[in-house]
């Protein structure tokens, strides 16, 4: 059995499909099989892969459902361990395989892991960073559920993930996504799973006007819509979401559990900490600043709700308690993080 399952879907893109095999032929890591889903109406890609004599490579014939559809029947058909997403028009680094490998086996909790990917020009061959290339930033390196409303959590192509873990816990494609299958996916398995990106140029992004991304841009902005919408109910059940102002929803949100006042600024929160730590030592019957600190964000959030989600009073009491939830966590969070920064804060 393979450590690695490369699935390769292609559709209209057989005038790069020989740069994308060769790049996968030329990997330092050689523990590897090549699946090609031949998507394309006519069976095209077999032709070109003719002139190739490799046992690695395998040849399946799509349904012509979509990527989705064709991304998942690899995925099924895939024997190795992991499974490294592959585009047919991309260039993939020659030890982009080696670095997932050695990063997955040696982070088991670890269920998805991606890279950099720099784009180029076709025509012009003009090589320029992609949109999503953060570099080293800790958002980016170990993305939670809440970075897929502000950013692309990982490039697509370069992503290898565990496949019986995929499996087992239903995490194929939804079929339905046509486009922005990827955020939809990603969403899924941040609320179980972790997701890892490496600092590292892994891929090559081949720019050109066939990319699906830039032809079908309507229906992918309409469907990565979704996702976040999804993902905002799944945090905020009480929210009444409106498409025409879901940017402010979503922004107000994000604010509450991301830059609240409460870790705004660091030393006041330091002094809400030694409040908070003598008075639950036996400090007195004074309120801890740090519980006030709690009430000032559900306030907050009670507000943010009937400003934004147009509830009334009594609507956002009766339903406050399913945010509850979330906030806590954030506040025990950041509570851990205070423990950590007394000791910091004493030295300065």
């Amino acid at each position: 059995m393979p450590k690695i399952s490369v699935v390769m879907p292609t559709y209209i893109h057989e005038r790069f499909l020989n740069e994308a095999v060769d790049s996968v032929l030329a990997q330092t890591y050689t523990d590897f099989e090549l699946l090609i889903i031949d998507d394309s109406p006519d069976g095209t890609a077999q032709k070109t892969l003719e002139s190739y004599d490799d046992s690695r490579i395998k040849y399946i014939r799509g349904n012509s459902r979509g990527l989705p559809a064709a991304l998942n029947q690899g995925i099924l058909a895939a024997a190795g361990e992991y499974v490294a997403r592959m585009d047919s028009d991309d260039i993939s680094a020659a030890d982009r395989f080696e670095k997932q490998v050695r990063y997955l086996d040696s982070h088991p909790a670890v269920a998805l892991c991606g890279g950099i990917a720099h784009c180029f020009d076709t025509d012009t061959g003009k090589l320029f960073p992609a949109y999503y290339s953060r570099g080293g930033k800790k958002e980016y390196a170990d993305p939670g559920l809440l970075d897929i409303l502000r950013f692309n959590v990982a490039s697509h192509p370069t992503i290898m993930f565990r496949r019986e873990l995929f499996i087992q816990n239903d995490l194929l494609y939804n079929e339905y996504f046509t486009t922005s299958e990827d955020q939809e996916l990603y969403a899924r398995v941040l609320k179980r799973f972790k997701i890892h990106n490496l600092n590292d140029v892994i891929l090559h992004h081949r720019m050109h006007a066939q990319n699906a991304a830039e032809v079908r841009l309507a229906e992918s902005n309409a469907n990565l819509l979704q996702v976040k919408m999804d993902i905002m109910k799944s945090l905020f059940p009480c929210g009444a979401y409106d498409v025409i102002d879901f940017d402010e929803q979503m922004n107000v949100m994000i604010d509450i559990l991301e830059r609240g006042p409460f870790w705004k600024n660091r030393h006041k929160a330091y002094s809400a900490y030694k409040a908070y730590e003598g008075y639950s030592t036996g400090g007195g019957n004074k309120k801890p600043l740090f519980a006030k600190v709690k009430l000032r964000i559900k306030y907050r959030v009670k507000r943010a709700c009937q400003r934004v989600f147009r509830l009334s009073h009594r609507e956002v009491m009766g339903k406050l308690g399913m945010i509850e939830q979330t906030v806590s966590q954030k506040l025990d969070s950041i509570e851990s993080k205070l423990s950590g920064y007394v000791g910091k804060s004493e030295d300065q």
